[in-house]
């Protein structure tokens, strides 16, 4: 099964509250049981972040399918922000939720996702 990874996820091994399920998760992944898929955003928003962040990314990086961002998921994202779905703040939102639909991937977080995705 593949597996859409956003930032928040890659942040997750380090915090507190989140750790011990997505340790398991990336486990999982070591382990062949899901292919990781993230986008050249995930890429971007990562560069800001803890080293240690970095590092984790990096590492998952190397075997990650990296899915491209289009025009029209630009264009979505707009429609989203201008239709009240997410804000201007959230919108990167929207770009995982695109790429779960057109690549035919799950999200990590899918509860999370079905409030913002329309499909």
């Amino acid at each position: 099964m593949r597996i859409y990874v956003d930032t928040s996820v890659f942040g997750g091994a380090f915090d507190a509250k989140f750790s011990e399920p997505t340790r398991q998760f990336f486990f999982e992944i070591d382990a062949g049981r899901f292919t990781l898929v993230t986008s050249a955003i995930v890429e971007a928003e990562i560069e800001p972040a803890p080293q240690s962040i970095r590092e984790f990314f990096a590492r998952y990086e190397a075997i990650a399918e990296i899915v491209t961002i289009t025009r029209e998921m630009y264009s979505l994202r707009q429609q989203y922000i201008n239709s009240g779905v997410v804000t201007p703040k959230s919108a990167g939102r929207c770009f995982a939720c695109r790429n779960c639909h057109g690549y035919a991937v799950q999200p990590y977080r899918k509860l999370e996702f079905q409030a913002h995705c329309p499909f």
